[in-house]
């Protein structure tokens, strides 16, 4: 079924809002990146001893695991509404 701004239903007009495409190259390419920056930051943090530098270290870590797992949900879903 084609999705669009409406579709009918039931010979009703129902709107239904458009789902955006999921970008799964995108969603891996930006995991990775938070991790390697989630890694400069650590080890900036270790030579500086900058307490901020390790807070962003752990926030762009973690940031980076939450995308491998959308990334994955995605890649197993069987449909881009199940995802």
């Amino acid at each position: 079924m084609n999705r669009s701004a409406q579709e009918a239903v039931d010979g009703k007009v129902k709107k239904v809002k458009a789902m955006p495409e999921i970008q799964l190259d995108e969603i891996l390419k930006n995991a990775v990146r938070s991790i390697q920056l989630g890694v400069e930051d650590y080890e900036t943090s270790c030579v500086f001893e900058e307490d901020a530098r390790a807070i962003s270290a752990a926030r762009n870590l973690y940031a980076g695991v939450l995308l491998l797992f959308k990334y994955k949900i995605a890649t197993l879903a069987v449909s881009p509404d199940a995802s």
